[in-house]
């Protein structure tokens, strides 16, 4: 009853509160997944080493230059994360008050945006280098020759076979861990996205809205380095299968 009387103000900062503590509930699953997960994580480290064996001195371009862009994105990504931690939601009318607060939590500003910096881009760039394998692996099947000899089609055949389910089991391994992450930072991202529009419609304040807009660019970005690259890593997963099950097909014409 208390908020419902007082919707022009309580209300208002009410929202920013249940936002932002939904923005320490994600920083806190990111940081849980390398605490209570480092196992696991450093496993699949190790995996990605192990496949990265697989990989023939002219297919290492495309990971470097998948590194290379991901090293500026990281670069943007840390820029506009530190400008909505420093700009919101801050009251700018009090700078002493402003000066005070931002010295006193620029300690716990700096842990949750380079937490949340380093587990989205590690994601991310596992992903992509989860994406070039499954490339990998369709080329290597489409490049096959079985008209050679017996011995050497056989040899060809098993590497790529075992190749391809190296890189299976690097996606497995990848989904296990992130899964749940996934799942509850995007749950929590829809919600803040709803605080944030309301707060947008509310505000009658030009630099207020530009605040909530850039809080929500940051949001939105997150989610996207999530789905986007898990769009992207089914489609690789289908076109390796899909040039999998041709080559079999093949196999069976010839026979």
């Amino acid at each position: 009853m208390y908020l419902i009387q007082n919707l022009e103000s309580d209300l208002m900062v009410t929202c920013e509160e249940i936002m932002l503590l939904q923005v320490c509930i994600i920083v806190v699953l990111k940081l849980n997944l390398f605490m209570s997960h480092r196992d696991q994580m450093y496993a699949l480290v190790r995996a990605f080493q192990n496949t990265q064996k697989c990989v023939k001195p002219h297919e290492f371009p495309r990971f470097v230059k998948c590194n290379r862009i991901h090293a500026k994105l990281i670069k943007l990504y840390v820029i506009g994360t530190t400008i909505v931690a420093i700009l919101f939601p801050y009251d700018y009318q009090q700078p002493v008050v402003f000066a005070l607060s931002l010295v006193y939590n620029i300690d716990t500003m700096g842990m949750t945006m380079f937490i949340s910096v380093t587990v989205d881009t590690c994601y991310s760039e596992m992903a992509n280098n989860l994406a070039i394998h499954f490339d990998l692996v369709r080329q290597r099947y489409e490049q096959l020759d079985l008209s050679v000899e017996p011995v050497l089609a056989v040899q060809q055949l098993v590497e790529v076979i075992s190749y391809h389910s190296e890189v299976l089991d690097l996606a497995q391994k990848m989904v296990r861990l992130f899964q749940q992450l996934v799942f509850y930072l995007l749950l929590l991202i829809s919600t803040i996205l709803c605080v944030l529009g309301y707060e947008f419609v509310m505000y009658s304040n030009i630099y207020k809205a530009l605040q909530v807009l850039m809080m929500a660019s940051v949001m939105v970005g997150q989610a996207v380095i999530y789905t986007y690259n898990g769009s992207i890593i089914r489609e690789r997963i289908l076109s390796s299968s899909g040039s999998y099950i041709t080559m079999l097909m093949s196999l069976e014409s010839d026979n």
